[in-house]
């Protein structure tokens, strides 16, 4: 994780010394993105084509804009690190986040800049005004992207909670028509030590304009170009990625989560059902066996 001053919007300075808001929050979300290879990459690149090609992919987070609504998700890219901090912790919130990240894991590929990371669900102070950026959050997000081994984001426990709740909203409030797509799934991860199921983000599963879609054809032909910039170990990084898209594609659709939730609670009662019935025969058991000793 290397540090350097960090490149921040000037209007929202401008904007902030006229009233100094608060940057401490007690629950907030927080994507933290390692850009891979970047080390090797200032070795092997001039600082100006490096300067040039990191501008040009700055310049595509215009597209990211409309999801910051007003302050309350703000991004900062210092070095080879990204991090995005949201200011709530709600499903709707969480919905952005995830689409953000999808940009720029998609856009990064694009570019050549492939990344991993994760996010965490915590306090954080994010504090552009004065430079202070700290919180467990960050932490945990941080050290989570450190164990993965493929590109992508994951969610670290803190965030799971969240993620189940938007998995079985999938309507917005009072609508049964207005659905609200996750392109998240749970599968086995490959880490540093082991590989063990977590939830992660689909990001193959939107398009370029945010829409539910599958993206495979696409995805494959941007992580063959990235093994054309590396050799060795570094490889396993774009085969452990193919691998985990094409085993998200093999995860059967299901259509509506509440669909899924009455099948869950028709197998509940059945279950409940029979234990009934069966309690019920072994008490009118040992009521006979009773009757029979008299």
């Amino acid at each position: 994780m290397n540090i350097s001053t960090p490149i921040i919007d000037s209007s929202r300075l401008l904007e902030s010394h006229m009233e100094k808001p608060s940057f401490s929050y007690n629950d907030g979300l927080v994507l933290f993105l390692d850009i891979m290879g970047f080390k090797d990459r200032i070795l092997r690149t001039s600082h100006e084509e490096l300067d040039l090609q990191l501008r040009e992919f700055k310049k595509r987070h215009n597209k990211l804009k409309p999801l910051m609504d007003n302050g309350s998700i703000e991004l900062l890219h210092f070095s080879d690190s990204i991090i995005v901090v949201a200011h709530k912790a709600d499903i709707f919130t969480l919905n952005r986040l995830v689409k953000i990240a999808t940009i720029l894991l998609q856009i990064g590929l694009e570019s050549q800049f492939a990344m991993k990371g994760a996010i965490a669900r915590g306090k954080i102070t994010f504090d552009p005004i004065d430079q202070l950026y700290f919180g467990q959050a960050l932490v945990d997000a941080y050290l989570m992207e450190e164990e993965l081994k493929f590109y992508g984001v994951a969610f670290h426990h803190s965030a799971e909670k969240l993620v189940i709740e938007a998995l079985e909203r999938m309507y917005y409030p009072g609508s049964k028509k207005i659905r609200i797509y996750y392109p998240i799934h749970e599968c086995s991860i490959p880490l540093k030590t082991c590989k063990c199921k977590h939830y992660l983000i689909a990001w193959h599963k939107l398009n370029t304009a945010l829409s539910q879609d599958d993206i495979t054809e696409d995805s494959k032909n941007w992580l063959a170009n990235m093994n054309l910039t590396v050799s060795g170990g570094p490889r396993v990084y774009v085969d452990n990625t193919i691998t985990i898209i094409d085993e998200i594609n093999k995860t059967p659709k299901i259509e509506s989560i509440e669909k899924h939730r009455v099948k869950t609670a028709e197998i509940k009662r059945k279950k409940h059902k029979e234990r009934l019935e069966k309690k019920i025969k072994k008490d009118k058991n040992k009521g006979k066996h009773k009757s029979s000793h008299k």
